[in-house]
């Protein structure tokens, strides 16, 4: 039934609890994730293509000039001062980033402020009935889960309000990471990286940089944090080289005149270094 035809059924409320059962069972987005570096290339041409199906081509994505910005300590502070940046200099912005610290619609936002609840249940179910019929059309596509599912909600939400820019936060990883099915992103951005999730990307560094950077694309611009472990450097420069995509080490947050004001210390002095960069290249 499309839910989109009864006003009752467009509530928020009635989204968030639609929405909360596409997190539950064994198929959430932390159960989905296969352990090291096995190659799961044909599960994202499949997402590429499912996306495709909804509205999100690849015309449609680059269209956005995304910064897609990936890393441990600091990727959603990161693109948080990224997009502060880009607005203001008069630019429409939409931003995707998780987790939520209250409400889930936080995590979408247009021009600063997160999307209201009304539209948030507008767009869940007119992607919901979308999503329902081009999985039922097509046998192999599942319907996508949570995480999945807020990303096609957002990038569908940016290319109809012609946003001049999205900045796109990884969820876990990178290489395999649900939002990495944008081919096409302007600038991308790796935060400081350390041990996170090793169970889905491995125990140690040089694998864990090797899924963030498969966010790296060709002829894209590639900047890493001022300040990266030794044995991530080398996994950078190497994914950099093969993707086609120069990479840049970000100049300290010293180097900004008037950077003494921000009144910013340890990792955060870090992530707004490397906001500072992606920004100015994103302009230029």
């Amino acid at each position: 039934m499309m839910r989109s035809a009864d006003s009752s059924k467009v509530s928020y409320a009635s989204a968030i609890a639609a929405l909360n059962q596409l997190q539950s069972g064994p198929n959430c987005r932390a159960a989905r994730q296969r352990p090291g570096g096995q190659d799961r290339s044909s599960e994202m041409a499949q997402l590429a293509d499912l996306a495709a199906r909804v509205g999100l081509h690849q015309t449609a994505l680059a269209g956005l000039r995304p910064v897609h910005i990936a890393g441990t300590k600091g990727k959603g502070s990161t693109a948080a001062y990224t997009e502060r940046l880009l607005r203001a200099c008069g630019l429409r912005t939409g931003l995707f980033t998780s987790p939520h610290l209250v409400e889930v619609r936080e995590r979408i936002r247009l021009n600063g402020r997160p999307i209201s609840r009304s539209e948030f249940g507008e767009q869940f179910w007119r992607l919901h009935d979308d999503l329902t019929a081009a999985t039922a059309a097509t046998s192999g596509f599942e319907f996508p889960r949570y995480f999945r599912f807020l990303t096609f909600m957002a990038l569908r939400l940016f290319v109809e309000q012609a946003v001049d820019v999205a900045i796109v936060e990884v969820g876990i990883g990178g290489r395999y990471d649900s939002t990495n099915f944008i081919k096409e992103p302007w600038v991308c951005g790796i935060a400081s990286l350390g041990h996170d999730h090793t169970a889905l990307l491995g125990g140690t560094l040089d694998k864990i940089a090797w899924h963030k950077a498969g966010i790296l694309k060709p002829g894209c611009i590639g900047v890493t944090s001022p300040e990266q472990p030794a044995e991530c450097l080398p996994v950078l420069a190497r994914a950099a080289a093969a993707a086609g995509c120069p990479i840049r080490v970000s100049p300290r947050l010293t180097a900004f005149a008037g950077f003494e004001r921000l009144g910013l210390d340890g990792y955060q002095q870090l992530n707004a270094a490397l906001a500072l960069q992606l920004a100015r290249l994103w302009l230029r």
